[in-house]
């Protein structure tokens, strides 16, 4: 028997065994993934199933105990600081939104999607042409 390792080799029946039992397997997963994926499709478009949600209630299901209760502490922590978040982001729309005053209103009109033209708006005289700058020192 030879003591190099690069010598050794696999035996020729023992590999072929292997890759048609890896073939034969891998057609099978493949049959119950695609029967599966039409399972849930059919769920999603006529029982209303939220695929995000199923996604996650199958991977809680597959954790083991510990797991499962720290992501879902975790969990629960998040939730209750993005709700914090999104009522602050609310209530800093809410103060900031105003309704247009009557003049603004006037200046763009929904109904025909009319928007003022800026080029009509008087200008701060500086003194100096359209289009030309100058230096002041």
């Amino acid at each position: 028997m030879p003591t190099n390792e690069s010598a050794r080799a696999t035996p020729k029946k023992l590999f072929t065994a292997l890759i048609q039992d890896a073939s034969q397997k891998r057609q099978k997963i493949q049959s119950i993934s695609g029967e599966l994926g039409a399972r849930i499709k059919n769920a999603v478009e006529e029982a209303n199933l939220n695929r995000a949600a199923f996604s996650l209630c199958r991977r809680l299901y597959d954790m083991e105990e510990d797991k499962r209760n720290d992501f879902l502490r975790s969990e629960d922590q998040q939730a209750e600081a993005d709700a914090a978040h999104v009522q602050q982001n609310i209530d800093r729309l809410n103060g900031g939104i105003k309704a247009p005053s009557e003049e603004e209103a006037r200046e763009f009109d929904d109904a025909t999607a009319a928007k003022p033209s800026r080029r009509n708006r008087p200008r701060a005289d500086d003194g100096e042409a359209s289009g030309s700058y100058s230096v002041k020192s």
